[in-house]
């Protein structure tokens, strides 16, 4: 797993194959689309249930706990 949760695909997969792999993703919400200024290609992140859906438990509590420390920056 990439350590800031950027979803890979694997090298031999084709462009069609994982264009449709990422689409069921990020419909399933495993996977969220990051914005990237001045870049055209797309980067995809692990979402809590995508962590939870490969069994990466302490990557979750550390997403949930980024989360959390992410709102309360907002709220202060």
């Amino acid at each position: 797993m990439h350590l800031a949760r950027l979803a890979e695909a694997p090298p031999n997969l084709q462009a069609a194959a994982r264009s449709a792999v990422f689409q069921s993703m990020l419909k399933a919400g495993l996977v969220e689309q990051v914005p990237v200024p001045e870049r055209v290609t797309m980067l995809l992140r692990s979402t809590a249930a995508g962590l939870q859906a490969v069994g990466e438990p302490s990557a979750v509590e550390a997403a949930g706990e980024a989360a959390k420390s992410e709102q309360e920056g907002r709220e202060g």
